[in-house]
């Protein structure tokens, strides 16, 4: 039969076993604030004068959310880019079809504007085609997204 708290119980009769435990506590708690997202960005502690097992694990914990962070922070960048690219023409759609709607409006001036039409529904339409030219899922590195087309690496955002 396995006790898996027998050596926590054994450790918390003696001030060392309660330290450690108090600060496994520490970072199991900081773990759940980074896991359901409330409360902002949460810090997980740092034990720089442990040098052993505790000590790995809250720099391992701290260098995984630092990760997750910047992860997190490029799917952000990606989107608003990606919303971006979205915008610019829409709009540019909208005022040309309100301009080319005008009935004294000249025909070569409908022309044109209908030309901006089409470019532009090709612009909104090559972005909303990104997801089915992505092979994988996008690799996230220094703030930049790198995405995988049928064709080459494309690297998205950061600088």
């Amino acid at each position: 039969m396995d006790y898996p708290l027998l050596p926590h119980v054994f450790l918390a009769g003696n001030p060392v076993g309660v330290e450690v435990a108090e600060e496994e506590e520490r970072l199991a708690a900081a773990a759940d604030i980074v896991r359901s997202g409330s409360g902002g960005r949460g810090d997980i502690p740092n034990f720089p004068e442990r040098t052993d097992e505790i000590g790995d694990l809250a720099d391992s914990f701290r260098s995984m959310t630092g990760n997750l962070y910047d992860r997190i922070d490029a799917i952000e960048s990606f989107a608003a880019d990606v919303a971006h690219e979205l915008k610019n023409p829409l709009t540019s759609l909208r005022s040309a079809l309100e301009t080319a709607s005008r009935p004294n409006l000249e025909p070569e001036r409908r022309d044109k504007l209908m030309a901006i039409v089409d470019a532009d529904s090709g612009k909104v339409v090559s972005t909303l085609d990104l997801k089915d030219t992505l092979i994988g899922t996008p690799s996230i590195a220094g703030g930049a997204v790198y995405v995988r087309s049928d064709k080459a690496l494309v690297k998205l955002g950061g600088s």
